[in-house]
């Protein structure tokens, strides 16, 4: 069996945002490569709601004061997600 390491380097920049500092751009361009542009107002709406959760502005919701599970971590499992979807 060959095991496979990645590179400490790699898997940084698996969890970089890309060329914006918004990573629902680079969301959306993967998720249109793969044929799913369809689902890319969705995506955009949830990815809305979920900065309006973290920050409080939605009104159900307080400010996430977390260090480590906040709305970063959040949009780089997101964008990690689409990455491995992309392939």
């Amino acid at each position: 069996m060959v095991k496979t390491h990645i590179s400490e380097l790699r898997l940084h920049h698996l969890f970089e945002f890309g060329e914006t500092a918004n990573p629902l751009d680079e969301i959306l361009f993967l998720i249109s490569e793969i044929g799913l542009s369809r689902h890319c107002d969705l995506l955009s709406r949830v990815h809305d709601d979920i900065t309006d959760f973290f920050s409080g502005e939605h009104p159900s919701f307080s400010a996430n004061l977390s260090r480590y599970h906040n709305l970063r971590h959040t949009r780089s499992v997101a964008l990690a997600a689409a990455r491995l979807f992309h392939g």
